[in-house]
């Protein structure tokens, strides 16, 4: 019997094509589901016969697959603990076209073992696991909802971009149970590979993302947002990039290459625009710059890359919250008392009044996201009298 073909982007009820997908899985059927790079043919890897069934499906040799999840928290589930810098690469790269490889230890292996219910052979080459966070929606949930292991094959002969469904249905024949389709791949790529090691990592094989994109998106970034990003959000960003800077001794302009961004961004934001005159002013009252400001809007790759996020009212937190619930450990107000009013329309001293305030407000949380990411402000000199 072919398989059911359902187009998630045409179909009356999405959720319902998801549902009927984690159930197939959940009885031991294999499922066509897409990502960001390519369709893969899903199954329970933990189920009788759907390895065997998935391996007819690969263009090499056998050997172990790449654990599919839903997020960092599955990894970490699966694997009991996970090193600083897998937890870096992880929230900064996932979900997106990014499979992370790396060598377990044998307490995580064994916990891996247990909660997979696998043999080694079907995920460990050796000490090494492989693990992927796809960046699609549908997936993503199905992934989140199955109650085993999954692991994905490529489906054979289709290139990624707008495959054959009648040709991919007679291929696959009957051990497929259903194919869900959402048009096109968003990559024309395959996927990047990174090698986590203890304390930094390897880009293996390029992909979508080279590594110049990934050493831009493990920058350690604070992320500030309201809502035109021309007055508060700006403001505080300078405001921070000044203290930052005075702190690690050195000029704000060089922080960007010991790996520090400071961004600001609007949930209304017009792309483009300068920041009010009003904010320069006050900006440099302080030995801040926002003469070459440009507004942006906030979007789900600012959010993904920063360590910490800044909002200026609990609108814009909810704003970030919606674009990405899983920035939620991340998300704080500027001011733990309300909302930081908007003082578009008030003079200069209602400006400096606001960055001045910015200061008090960053300069304890500065110093614990210095010592964070590693960058320990230098100590004063102590001379011999």
């Amino acid at each position: 019997m072919p398989a059911t073909l359902i187009d998630l982007l045409t179909c009356p009820d999405p959720a319902d094509a998801v549902h009927q997908a984690v159930a197939l899985l959940d009885e031991g059927k294999l499922v066509v589901v897409p990502t960001e790079t390519v369709y893969g043919i899903a199954g329970r890897l933990d189920l009788p016969g759907v390895i065997d069934r998935l391996e007819k499906f690969r263009n090499s040799a056998s050997g172990p697959f790449t654990l599919h999840v839903e997020s960092m928290d599955d990894a970490l589930s699966a694997l009991g603990t996970l090193t600083p810098m897998a937890r870096k690469l992880m929230r900064k790269l996932w979900p997106g076209p990014v499979a992370l490889t790396m060598d377990v230890t044998p307490e995580q292996k064994s916990t891996l073992l247990k909660t997979t219910a696998l043999p080694e052979s079907a995920l460990l080459a050796g000490n090494t696991l492989t693990l992927r966070c796809p960046d699609n929606v549908a997936t993503g949930a199905i992934l989140g909802m199955t109650e085993g292991p999954v692991g994905l094959v490529r489906v054979p002969g289709e290139s990624g971009d707008r495959p054959d469904w009648e040709k991919v249905s007679a291929l696959l024949g009957d051990d497929v149970a259903l194919i869900l389709t959402m048009g096109p791949t968003r990559f024309a790529k395959p996927s990047t590979i990174v090698r986590v090691n203890d304390n930094d990592y390897t880009v293996t094989r390029p992909g979508v993302f080279d590594e110049r994109i990934i050493e831009r998106q493990l920058k350690s970034m604070i992320l500030f947002v309201c809502s035109g990003n021309t007055c508060r959000s700006p403001m505080a960003a300078a405001v921070a990039r000044k203290l930052i800077a005075d702190k690690l001794k050195v000029v704000a302009s060089d922080l960007e290459a010991m790996g520090i961004l400071v961004q600001s961004a609007g949930t209304f934001a017009m792309p483009g625009v300068r920041a009010t005159p009003q904010a320069v002013i006050a900006a440099q009252s302080l030995g801040a710059d926002l003469a070459s400001h440009r507004s942006r809007a906030l979007s789900l790759e600012l959010i993904n890359q920063a360590d910490h996020i800044f909002t200026m009212g609990q609108s814009h937190m909810q704003s970030v919250l919606g674009i990405s619930a899983s920035a939620q450990s991340r998300v704080e107000p500027m001011d733990p008392s309300g909302d930081v009013e908007d003082p578009i329309g008030g003079d200069v001293s209602l400006y400096t009044e606001l960055a001045n305030s910015f200061a008090k407000l960053l300069e304890p949380r500065l110093d614990a996201f210095l010592t964070d990411i590693g960058h320990t402000p230098p100590r004063p000199e102590i001379t011999k009298p």
